[in-house]
């Protein structure tokens, strides 16, 4: 039999007992809804190529819709707005991945590029993930073993001034390329495009763009208004997520037989030509802005078409970089600037 103030004592810590149980019951509640409330994505993938397409879905679309992409070497960190719980093949061979709290690794061998686009119905978010090439072995024509190999065209000498460009800014319309809350390529690409075609007009060149707003411009349309205009030289303008600028340029092949003819050797003749003037900009831009500018060689499509000088430039990413329009302005300048060092020769 307890005494009175031992059964007091008793209750109290009997009280204090279940209550400290009842807080364990609805802390254990408040995690299992959070489970229950965070919004799923799942991850699949195609390789087909030397292009990686990596999509991931999901039923909220605020988790896709506000997410930041940015890459470095051969990682790509993917940040979500929110923790959610995640799915993916439990085997995959291309690249590998790794979920922590808000954001996804993808750890990619190879990676060259990075393409973004975000489509609906359902919620998606897709990244291109240009790799390096692959060794493929060498397919040969049904030709004499005696037939010579020979290079391109030859080049013409360099005569007279850069009366005319093509302007191509990159991605638009559904494709917004890199893409985070605060900005997305397409636009900073169209901005800079167009203040370099009015820049250019005002020093009496023709200055054309492959896109002239926020639209979907295929590829094709992009190379046939290049064709149609006999432009003196192509830019063709990005946006890359480093801190400095890269300047491309296609490599210097050698073909058999009548490859060198074809659309997509249109660049031969000019390759020469388009490393010099793409170096010529890279020094104004060093000497002006003071930022490193790399060079790399890729066959990309708009310059392989091309039969003029041409060259793609990546800007550095506005995580490094303010886009505001005096900065325009600088980069523009730098680049008119290295035009006309290069048609002084």
């Amino acid at each position: 039999m307890l005494k009175p103030d031992e059964e007091s004592t008793f209750m109290k810590r009997k009280t204090l007992v279940n209550l400290t149980a009842l807080f364990t019951v609805f802390l254990l509640f408040l995690s299992y809804a959070d489970i229950l409330l965070a919004g799923e994505i799942s991850l699949r993938y195609s390789l087909k190529g030397n292009v990686l397409k990596i999509v991931f879905e999901s039923d909220d679309e605020n988790l896709l819709k506000k997410a930041t992409i940015s890459s470095s070497y051969s990682l790509i960190k993917i940040g979500f707005p929110e923790d959610f719980s995640f799915t993916a093949p439990n085997k995959i061979g291309a690249f590998e991945y790794n979920k922590k709290e808000n954001n996804i690794f993808l750890n990619i061998k190879g990676l060259m590029n990075v393409k973004v686009l975000r489509l609906e119905s359902p919620s998606r978010l897709v990244l291109d993930v240009y790799l390096e090439g692959k060794s493929k072995p060498e397919i040969k024509p049904e030709t004499p073993a005696t037939a010579p190999i020979i290079p391109g065209p030859p080049e013409e000498p360099f005569v007279g001034e850069l009366k005319s460009i093509v302007i191509d800014p990159g991605h638009g319309g559904s494709d917004v390329g890199l893409y985070s809350p605060l900005y997305n390529e397409k636009s900073i690409a169209l901005k800079v495009a167009k203040r370099l075609r009015n820049a250019s007009k005002r020093e009496k060149r023709k200055a054309y763009l492959t896109r002239y707003q926020d639209s979907d411009t295929s590829l094709k349309k992009r190379i046939l208004t290049i064709r149609k205009k006999r432009p003196d030289l192509v830019i063709s303008i990005h946006l890359s997520t480093s801190d400095h600028f890269v300047i491309y340029t296609v490599p210097e092949k050698t073909y058999q037989g009548e490859l060198p003819y074809l659309l997509s050797a249109s660049q031969l003749p000019y390759v020469a030509r388009s490393r010099a003037i793409s170096s010529a900009i890279a020094s104004t831009l060093t000497k002006d802005l003071n930022i490193e500018v790399s060079h790399r060689d890729l066959p990309l499509p708009v310059l392989s078409y091309s039969n003029c000088r041409a060259f793609m430039i990546e800007l550095p990413g506005p995580d490094f970089f303010e886009y505001t329009e005096k900065s325009i302005q600088k980069i523009v300048r730098a680049i008119l600037e290295g035009i006309k060092a290069y048609e002084k020769g």
